[in-house]
């Protein structure tokens, strides 16, 4: 097996920008040319028919182009609404990635994409098929996920707060945006839409080391005045007789709708199901229970408008659940047949507009569950100039107790100089019914060091809070109020030279804390290009990386015994070539074989690899 350590994601074909030509009028003779010419019979004969070929070759000519230009107008249909994202202040690069870079990310779950971040720390206990989650300066609940405008998971109680990122498929959204508020991390996911009515179709086949197989299959089409299907799913299984851990998932997206003008309607529905056997741990720790979960979410949405550009309204109508066998998640209950099923009906209402730079939007979402509403209004502010950009957002959730509010600010006194910071507040409700408030701050300092290159550096922080327990890893652990907690960070992100990228990224803490490590670093050299010099039609892309990724122990509790992960320190690598529609694409994760633990005593597998193709079909 190739073990070079290179690797990682192909550069993604741009689309060709067509040019269309306008012909100019004929110049007339001078007015004073009155010279004629005589001309015999058969002359005129002659010339007679080279002006009918002529014509006909016009007429033929016009004829295609008018063809032409009707199937490229007849192509393109309204496209289907999409949640607002809210406006970056981040330094250089934003941490947003659109449906191409998702697939070259070399991302596997929302979790690996995060660890980009400074003050994320993502939590797994094997390589493919595993439980996720992430925490935001130690605490999971400062992480959130909104899909479509709609809060990811909420009915998930099990999880005591942190969400099951393996759930969110990145493969069925096509744009992502991070935004780093104060006191939390807001992740919002938008789900992937088609605008054409020529067939769009795509195949995904993926295998590997541990009987690793992944097929994915999407399919879209715009029909008439605007209707509209997409349908995409993904199989994958996982084999581990040694050590356990291994299984399958399901999970799959469908949309129907129509959209014309400023006017959209769809129905979509997303689902995952999870099935994961029990995972043996060292020998002073029990076993990983078994996982056997589904999560969906399904809405009816009415949308006028664009949350990009100018006055939007939207209407929602949602039902989100989570179930599992009872055994999955809490060890104390043993009737593992029994299934625990949460429902949540949700009603949203949003609008916003925008006028000269400056964005208000806002909302309401009326919750259902067991028969009882709850309330969740939303409020936001921002204002976009070239030199300064400014973010205010609150609020309140009734079903939680909880509170939120935060502004963020970014500005550019020079080209090469920017500041950035966020200040937040929030009030979350403990086991015992007590409202705790606390707050988090970021401030960032960052230089230009080239055109797309840049060097930032800074710190975050929070005051003390009260911890819930990760407990879908481990029924035992317990929560826990802490005490305030302050790092510093330093990060390198751009284009280093042509087409060498760097994605750079450190963090350090004052003191160890838990559920995040005193220090960590993400470093990932990448080299993405298109070699249009040799291939100018941008039929080739190439895209190779290698990521080092190391972290010290991080704390975990259960009651009063103290309990911690191992020194964690992996090197992944990817390769992707893109010929015509096609991507092959080879990774190997933890190329070194190291042996170590982010979950306490779930020993993560030594290097896996896998390889396949990505494949577009247009017809």
């Amino acid at each position: 097996m190739w073990r070079g350590g290179l690797g990682l994601v192909a550069g993604a074909v741009l689309p060709f920008t067509l040019v269309a030509q306008q012909g100019g009028a004929k110049p007339r003779p001078p007015a004073g040319d009155t010279l004629r010419m005589s001309v015999s019979s058969e002359s005129k004969a002659d010339t007679g028919k080279t002006k009918a070929a002529t014509d006909s070759a016009a007429r033929a000519a016009f004829l295609a182009d008018s063809l032409e230009k009707f199937k490229a107008g007849d192509t393109l249909r309204a496209p289907f609404a999409r949640a607002e994202s809210p406006r970056t202040t981040d330094i250089g690069a934003p941490y947003e990635w659109d449906r191409d870079q998702l697939m070259a990310s070399g991302a596997q779950t929302l979790a690996d994409l995060l660890d980009r971040v400074p003050g994320a720390t993502g939590f797994r206990t094997a390589w493919l098929i595993d439980q996720q989650s992430s925490s935001y300066l130690g605490d999971f609940a400062r992480m959130r996920v909104f899909v479509d405008g709609l809060p990811y998971a909420p009915s998930d109680r099990d999880g005591r707060g942190a969400l099951d990122l393996t759930a969110i498929q990145l493969w069925a959204f096509e744009h992502c945006r991070v935004e780093r508020a104060g006191e939390e991390l807001r992740v919002y996911l938008r789900s992937w839409r088609y605008d054409k009515t020529i067939p769009q179709s795509r195949v995904d086949v993926f295998t590997g080391d541990q009987d690793a197989n992944t097929f994915r299959g999407f399919f879209a089409q715009r029909f008439g005045p605007g209707l509209g299907v997409q349908a995409a799913g993904e199989n994958l299984s996982l084999s581990n007789t040694r050590t356990g851990g291994d299984g399958s998932r399901r999970a799959g997206m469908v949309r129907l709708g129509w959209a014309r003008g400023s006017w959209s309607v769809d129905i979509t529905h997303q689902f995952a199901d999870n099935n994961r056997n029990s995972q043996a741990r060292l020998s002073t720790f029990t076993n990983l229970p078994a996982l056997d979960a589904a999560a969906s979410l399904g809405y009816a949405r009415v949308a006028w408008g664009d949350p990009e550009q100018g006055t939007w309204v939207q209407a929602m109508a949602a039902t989100e659940a989570f179930a599992s066998l009872s055994s999955a998640l809490n060890a104390t209950t043993s009737d593992s047949n029994r299934v625990f099923d949460r429902r949540d009906a949700i009603y949203a209402l949003q609008a916003g507009s925008e006028w000269n730079g400056l964005r208000l939007s806002g909302g309401m979402r009326w919750t259902s569950r067991s028969n009882i509403g709850y309330t969740s209004p939303q409020l936001r502010l921002s204002y976009d100039r070239r030199w300064v950009t400014m973010t205010a957002y609150a609020e309140r959730a009734t079903d939680q107790a909880t509170s939120r509010a935060d502004v963020s600010m970014r500005l550019l006194p020079r080209s090469w100089l920017a500041v950035a910071g966020s200040y937040g507040r929030m009030s979350v409700g403990n086991d015992s019914g007590q409202s705790i408030k606390g707050f988090g701050w970021r401030g960032e300092l960052g230089i230009r060091v080239r055109e797309e290159l840049w060097l930032t550096g800074g710190v975050i922080g929070r005051d003390s809070a009260f911890l819930r327990a990760p407990a879908r890893f481990d029924s035992t652990l317990t929560n826990a109020l802490v005490p305030s907690a302050q790092g510093t960070f330093v990060g390198l992100r751009g284009r280093v030279y042509s087409d060498i990228f760097a994605d750079v990224v450190a963090t350090s803490w004052d003191k160890t804390g838990l559920y995040r490590p005193r220090y960590q670093t993400r470093t990932e050299l990448f080299l993405q290009t298109r070699w249009l010099s040799r291939f100018p039609s941008g039929v080739f892309g190439l895209l190779m990386s290698v990521a080092h990724e190391y972290r010290e122990p991080v704390a975990f509790v259960a009651g009063t015994t103290p309990l911690a992960s191992t020194f964690s320190r992996s090197v992944n690598a990817k390769l992707e070539i893109r010929i015509m529609s096609g991507v092959v694409s080879y990774r190997i994760l933890n190329l070194a074989g190291d042996q170590f633990t982010q979950i306490p005593g779930a020993q993560m597998v030594r290097s896996v690899s896998v390889y396949g193709i990505r494949w577009d079909f247009r017809n």
